[in-house]
């Protein structure tokens, strides 16, 4: 078995944030980057997907081909062990996270303007977050009383 294959297995099992992301996070872009591993997940999770998602995939090539069928064998059985465990972290994460607050939100309307609907809740915003979102609002409509009408000619 070739070293990286060890090392990957190994770093699935000791490591898994590596390729999944930190628990609750996924494979959002964080201040680091992607998970280190993230196109790797990928992969891997292409070869052992749903039939209709490797049929899609299917004029692609295997991205590791030049791996021995033992060898890969027993790095997706690697990658599905670590799944499934990452699958249950994340249930319990979701578990045992906080109720969001309800908070107020504005919406914007068909015709662009904000409406404040005070009655709906949506995820919770920090105070800062809506002290910059009355900023953003009051700048915006100093704007727009501020600006005078273009001619436009040929």
């Amino acid at each position: 078995m070739t070293n990286a294959v060890q090392i990957l297995i190994e770093r699935l099992k000791t490591h898994p944030d590596d390729f999944f992301g930190a628990v609750g996070e996924g494979h959002r872009v964080t201040k680091y980057g992607y998970p280190k591993f993230a196109g790797v997940e990928r992969k891997l999770n292409d070869l052992v997907a749903e039939p209709a998602v490797r049929e899609k995939n299917a004029g692609r090539a295997n991205p590791y081909w030049f791996l021995e069928p033992e060898e890969l064998a027993t790095l997706i059985d690697a990658y599905k062990d670590a799944s499934r465990k990452r699958f249950d972290a994340e249930i319990v994460h979701l578990l045992l996270a906080p109720e969001p607050e309800p908070v107020q939100y504005q919406a914007v309307t068909g015709n662009g303007s904000l409406v404040s609907n005070y009655n709906t809740t949506i995820a919770p915003q920090s105070l800062e977050a809506e002290a910059r979102q009355a900023d953003l609002n009051a700048r915006m409509d100093s704007a727009m009383r501020n600006t005078k009408p273009f001619k436009f000619s040929i």
